[in-house]
């Protein structure tokens, strides 16, 4: 009993390690591969461009519109996930729109998210054992 009650504060203690280490890496990731810049639309204009597809693109302003496919808007605040985008002035003075691209590293995918999971099945687990040793 007292081994079992031991692993299970291991457990607990190592899947808590798990993730927060993995968060904090994957932003730390993510703020690295990260960049921002000012575009300025000019009145009655229109301006169309693409971008990487692994990236995720926000674009934070007022007075214009965005279409383009995967484009949402939350708040004041449009993202768009990927492809290409038109961004449309229908005003009658200059927009400045501040856009900020963060590039998706392969890293996430392959190393971080896996990371996740691992640490918190090894850390439901281990509540489940000391739940079961306090049940018991």
């Amino acid at each position: 009993m007292v081994r079992l009650d031991r692993l299970s504060r291991l457990m607990i203690l190592a899947g808590i390690i798990m993730l927060l280490s993995s968060i904090i890496l994957g932003d730390i990731l993510l703020q690295v591969n990260s960049s921002s810049q000012e575009l300025i639309i000019p009145p009655h204009g229109t301006l169309v461009t693409s971008f990487n597809p692994n990236s995720i693109v926000v674009f934070q302003g007022n007075g214009v519109s965005i279409h383009g496919n995967n484009v949402y808007t939350v708040g004041c605040k449009v993202i768009n996930l990927q492809g290409k985008v038109s961004i449309i002035n229908n005003s009658s003075y200059s927009v400045n729109l501040n856009e900020r691209t963060i590039l998706l590293p392969g890293v996430l995918y392959i190393i971080i998210f896996p990371i996740i999971i691992i640490g918190g099945i090894i850390f439901i687990s281990g509540i489940l054992i000391s739940m079961y040793l306090r049940l018991r």
